[in-house]
């Protein structure tokens, strides 16, 4: 997943999706919202979207990487309900490993 912009920040993704989906919960809760989780493998953070219909998936994929985020499309082959997101570097699941 190569980065064509500047990566944005976890906080930047949840604000996007807040406004997206017009649900503060995105915002409100964060990682601990249910439908989302993270992981960090070196440098790379990714949070990860499960959503309930692979076409809802497809269209959360195209609409964040209009917006500039950067979305590991390779991820969404193999798990067509899951946006894998790519964001700035945090402390996520499995940082220290």
């Amino acid at each position: 997943m190569p980065s064509v912009y500047p990566l944005k920040s976890k906080k930047k993704l949840f604000q996007f999706l807040t406004e997206w989906y017009d649900d503060p919960t995105f915002a409100d809760q964060g990682l601990k919202r249910a439908g989302v989780d993270n992981e960090t493998f070196g440098r790379k953070s990714v949070i990860y979207l499960y959503l309930k219909r692979e076409s809802d998936a497809i269209k959360l994929q195209d609409v964040l990487q209009r917006h500039g985020f950067v979305v590991d499309e390779r991820y969404n082959q193999v798990n067509p309900k899951t946006v894998a997101v790519q964001v700035s570097y945090f402390k996520g699941h499995n940082w220290d490993e």
